[in-house]
């Protein structure tokens, strides 16, 4: 009985484990590409609109909720091979949003402002974008490089590790010899055409994962630079309210249009106040459009 259970055990523990793998190989790009292609929209909105305050907050505060997500699975990938390069290479990639985060406050990226300047802060955040992809594939390339040192080193003296290295490197050389072998009779297309099968699940394979991201971190970013750019016109709409009644997602009479106006407003200008702001000048404006509509 205690034999039996404990297999059981055994087996649900390698089920739910091939399960965990094949569950976060469809997730990690997702989860990967949702802060930066996030980010990467609302950084698009705000060129678009450098007027607009809210796609720079959302520049701003983004990069703080997403850093600590992508730092909590790259730890999990750095606790279990424990090299520095690698765990450069994961905190360039997981904590460079939070530098783009630092800068933008710097430049006050939450406020209206140029054209030109939001151009000339966007340049900036391209630079680090490119410095921290750099640094990321060069300390990940570098990590590969002494894991095959370390690797090297330690096979001499552990029987196992020799076996399996010398197993894995028959196979890579098998297929590094299958590759010069095409190069040099210059006919890997002939080859391909006749295993068209063989060569589209290679090529799938290789590219797959890169092809995921990019997809989801493009949808992601258009997406949500289409939410933004609604949320800035939504907000512009609500300021001319009774011009624009069919912005707001119910109906109410001519009665209760005006008391959400005028409450709107008084609660909006009271905020303003209370947060050290002037809303007098608001006010004036608001009288001169309305004397505008009237004639």
């Amino acid at each position: 009985k205690d034999g039996c259970s404990g297999l059981t055990e055994a087996l649900n523990t390698i089920v739910g484990l091939i399960n965990g793998i094949g569950s976060f190989k469809s997730l990690w790009t997702a989860a990967l590409s949702l802060g930066p292609g996030i980010i990467k929209g609302t950084m698009r909105a705000k060129t678009i609109v450098p007027e607009a305050s809210l796609p720079g907050s959302f520049v701003i505060i983004l990069p703080w909720i997403y850093a600590p997500l992508a730092w909590a699975l790259f730890n999990v990938v750095v606790q279990i091979f424990g090299n520095w390069a690698l765990l450069g290479a994961m905190l360039s990639f997981a904590f460079y949003p939070l530098v783009i985060s630092l800068v933008g406050m710097s430049f006050f990226i939450g406020s209206p402002q140029r054209s030109d300047e939001v151009k000339d802060i966007m340049r900036i955040f391209k630079r680090i974008e490119v410095a921290a992809v750099t640094s990321t594939f060069a300390l990940v390339g570098l990590w590969i490089y002494l894991a095959h040192v370390r690797l090297e080193n330690a096979k001499e003296q552990h029987p196992l590790l020799k076996v399996s290295m010398d197993f894995m490197l028959h196979k890579s050389r098998s297929v590094t010899g299958f590759l010069q072998e095409r190069i040099q009779k210059f006919d890997i297309i002939k080859w391909v055409i006749e295993h068209p099968w063989l060569s589209t699940q290679f090529l799938v394979a290789s590219v797959e994962p890169m092809l995921s991201f990019l997809l989801k971190f493009l949808l992601t970013s258009v997406m949500s630079t289409d939410w933004m750019l609604t949320r800035v016109a939504n907000e512009r709409h609500y300021e001319y309210m009774d011009s624009n009644k069919k912005s707001l997602p119910y109906s109410m009479s001519q009665e209760d249009m005006e008391k959400l106006c005028k409450s709107r407003h008084e609660r909006l200008d009271a905020l303003a106040v209370a947060l050290g702001g002037q809303v007098e000048d608001a006010q004036h404006a608001r009288e001169m459009r309305r004397m505008r509509a009237r004639k």
